[in-house]
């Protein structure tokens, strides 16, 4: 448990204050020294032609999501009527966005296979065709 001044010596009080302002200007020292360091660490990347150290935040370019006038799944299903024999992956997504459907996926293939594979009850596959159809 801590002692309460009452319990200290004034020689005791008089090391401990000591001691605490040793300490704190040890921390000063240090802490002058590391500014010194931080100032010529960013005179150097100015040299380079940086921004000379500050810290810059690059806003991140904000990419609204393409409004479509009808889901994907109504879409796919439309595709795949007009085509009663099926359609593989490919020329399904394919065909998919020559309707006008928007979309800014990097792999729109993966896309509509999710949307055919979420929608099983509506669209089978047929594995020896390797085509989708609806049924």
């Amino acid at each position: 448990m801590s002692q309460t001044v009452k319990d200290h010596s004034v020689t005791a009080l008089e090391r401990m204050l000591l001691r605490r302002r040793t300490q704190l200007d040890r921390l000063t020292r240090r802490r002058e020294f590391l500014q010194r360091q931080i100032e010529k660490v960013e005179r150097q990347i100015g040299q380079i032609g940086g921004r000379n150290g500050t810290t810059h935040h690059v806003r991140r370019k904000v990419r609204r999501r393409p409004r479509n006038s009808r889901p994907l799944t109504e879409v796919v299903v439309d595709v795949l009527k007009k085509n009663k024999t099926g359609l593989p992956l490919s020329q399904l997504s394919a065909k998919i966005l020559a309707t006008g459907y928007k979309s800014h996926s990097g792999d729109f293939k993966n896309v509509v296979y999710q949307c055919l594979y979420n929608n099983r009850k509506t669209i089978v596959h047929d594995d020896k065709a390797g085509v989708y159809k609806l049924l």
